[in-house]
């Protein structure tokens, strides 16, 4: 178990190893104490899978899906949390597919993904 805290000693986050998915959670709160986010993280710094958002009052606001592809972090899909805890389907944020090398013989071809941030 890890933990960090800032300078005036309030918990910013802990950090565990999981050991039903080999992964580490991270946990992170808000200077009151609540909690701000959690989710699970791998080399350190990368979030992958579904994350969990909190408002300082600790309700759940909306839920984060992470993709690590070719070492990197990308933002899958968004879950907003309704007033009534229904909740809204936002998408991905990520385009531009390119394609490689369809044209070359013996009759094979593959993919290759380049997904690209779209920011507002």
């Amino acid at each position: 178990m890890y933990f960090n805290k800032n300078k005036k000693g309030e918990l910013n986050f802990i950090r565990y190893w999981d050991s039903e998915s080999s992964k580490i959670k991270q946990v992170e709160y808000f200077p009151n104490g609540v909690v701000k986010k959690e989710g699970f993280i791998i080399d350190k710094i990368l979030k992958t899978g579904k994350w969990n958002f909190y408002n300082k009052k600790g309700k759940l606001d909306f839920i984060r899906e992470y993709k690590i592809i070719r070492g990197k972090q990308y933002l899958n899909q968004v879950w907003k949390i309704g007033d009534s805890g229904d909740t809204l389907y936002k998408g991905s944020k990520y385009s531009d597919i390119k394609r490689y090398n369809f044209d070359r013989e013996p009759f094979s071809w593959s993919c290759f993904f380049t997904f690209t941030s779209l920011q507002r």
